[in-house]
């Protein structure tokens, strides 16, 4: 660009306030592909700060040489990357491959890359993980079923090929199967001390709007997770579907709580959009059934099981009579874990209980 050119064009975008993403929307067409790059260019001269340091070029109309010609002139200040299958797959590999060795080597920091959905070959996987750059820490495979990088993933982590820092992993609508969840935490805690401290996932989202189907358990998951330290640095879990808790199996669950695995964690979210109304009142510790009748729910509201819990989502879970006043008697006890937020589904409630919630004794509780 001309420097005659900079000042007024660097005035025009500062008036127009321009973003990162509406220089992406200006750039998904062929006739203002031109105005793209410039604002893109000036930003890369730091001639022009703009607000947002997040870039989502998933549903992006242009080629992959045209997105990857962009890409050379992300801003240092540019964090979070979200690519969808033509900057990933076929045409697109080889200029992701270029465009990750030059972040090696680069000022652009980036923190957060998210694959969009279906957009991860199996044959490539292997190679995109073991080739992110040290500073990503958060990695999101949403809607990318497992057989395109679970093996990938297990090989570039076991075989000590990954080089960034792993602090968050999103593997939502990934159709995992409580195997491949143990598999993968498994080969996480082998590597551990191969990969220190590359692999110190502090954020787990597992989420499936399909009705997480997939798992036998979610409570394997946990089990697996915190019980094998394979991610003992975790915080912040999520696993959220349209399947409630039932089985004998949840029992690993209230292990993993009494040997103190949770005391790390910030944010436990296993709300479900489904509403399960069998009754457990009756149900004894040998039966199927609501995975509250089998374990002392309140140990998941008392600070010496939970010490750092702050948010705590239940939701679709229903809790009766026995679960109910269990869960009062913690939250109303000098014991009660510092929440923020605890999200419940009630199916009995007496007047005392009432009356704390409308009286503000309980601003966290809904």
């Amino acid at each position: 660009i001309s420097e005659s050119w900079v000042l007024p064009l660097s005035t025009l975008m500062r008036h127009s306030r321009m973003n990162m993403q509406k220089v992406w929307k200006v750039s998904s067409s062929k006739e203002s592909f031109g105005v793209a790059w410039v604002c893109l260019a000036l930003l890369k001269r730091g001639k022009v700060r703009v607000p947002s340091l997040k870039l989502d070029v998933s549903d992006c109309r242009l080629s992959p040489a045209k997105v990857f010609l962009l890409l050379t002139l992300l801003p240092s200040s540019a964090e979070e990357l979200k690519l969808g299958a033509s900057s990933v797959k076929d045409r697109g590999f080889p200029l992701l491959h270029s465009f990750l060795s030059r972040l090696w080597r680069g000022s652009t920091r980036l923190k957060s890359l998210a694959f969009g959905e279906n957009s991860i070959e199996a044959n490539t996987s292997f190679w995109i993980f073991s080739s992110l750059p040290p500073s990503v820490e958060s990695v999101s495979l949403k809607g990318n079923h497992h057989t395109s990088w679970l093996k990938g993933l297990q090989s570039a982590v076991g075989t000590g090929a990954v080089r960034f820092c792993l602090k968050s992993l999103v593997l939502d609508d990934t159709q995992l199967t409580s195997r491949d969840v143990t598999e993968l935490f498994q080969t996480f805690g082998r590597a551990r001390s191969l990969l220190e401290p590359s692999i110190r996932v502090e954020t787990l989202s597992l989420s499936d709007k399909g009705a997480c189907v997939h798992f036998k358990g979610i409570e394997e998951v946990v089990y697996t997770a915190l019980w094998y330290n394979a991610l003992p640095f975790l915080r912040s879990v999520q696993i959220r579907g349209s399947r409630e808790l039932w089985g004998r199996s949840w029992s690993s669950f209230d292990e993993v709580l009494e040997a103190g695995k949770f005391r790390r964690l910030e944010v436990l979210d296993l709300g479900t959009e489904a509403s399960f109304l069998r009754s457990s009142l009756s149900l004894s510790a040998g039966e199927e059934g609501n995975a509250f009748s089998i374990v002392d729910v309140g140990k998941l509201f008392r600070k010496p099981f939970v010490p750092r819990l702050k948010v705590l989502n239940l939701k679709g879970h229903w809790m009766y009579q026995r679960e109910t006043e269990t869960i009062f008697e913690a939250l109303t006890s000098h014991e009660s874990a510092p929440f923020e937020s605890v999200h419940l589904s009630l199916m009995w409630m007496d007047e005392s209980h009432a009356n704390i919630i409308k009286e503000g004794g309980l601003p966290f509780f809904e």
